[in-house]
């Protein structure tokens, strides 16, 4: 990890540059986890709230739970946009305000739509030369 001065880098607070690419199993193994935390953190919580409205006491485990999952699905979405340089600043800082505003619909337009070009870069570099 190599981290650059302000002055070095345009005035940019604090920059930090990882100096490897994941292999395809760590993309694959993220994405794997992604899709688990989405998936479990949309399915609990609309399940507690569904309990919530009925007056049951289980929706008091279930709604924590999957904010929770929540958190975790935003983390690993915000390391992945965050790391890579095929978009712009400004475009790291919409996806960190949708995670936290919108974080469902985010998350899913994130998987089905923002991930492939985002993570691109990854999948042309990592090709062995022939």
């Amino acid at each position: 990890m190599k981290v650059e001065s302000p002055a070095r880098n345009g005035g940019a607070f604090l920059k930090l540059k990882f100096n490897y690419l994941p292999s395809k199993r760590e993309n694959m193994t993220r994405l794997t986890l992604y899709k688990i935390a989405l998936f479990l953190s949309i399915a609990l919580v609309v399940r507690g709230l569904c309990l919530k409205i009925m007056y049951i006491s289980a929706a008091q485990i279930l709604i924590p739970l999957g904010l929770f999952y929540t958190l975790v699905y935003t983390i690993i979405a915000l390391y992945e946009v965050y790391q890579s340089d095929r978009i712009t600043l400004d475009e790291k800082i919409m996806w960190a305000a949708g995670f936290i505003t919108v974080g469902s619909i985010a998350g899913l337009l994130y998987l089905f739509m923002g991930r492939q070009r985002i993570l691109r870069e990854f999948k042309i570099l990592n090709q062995q030369p022939e």
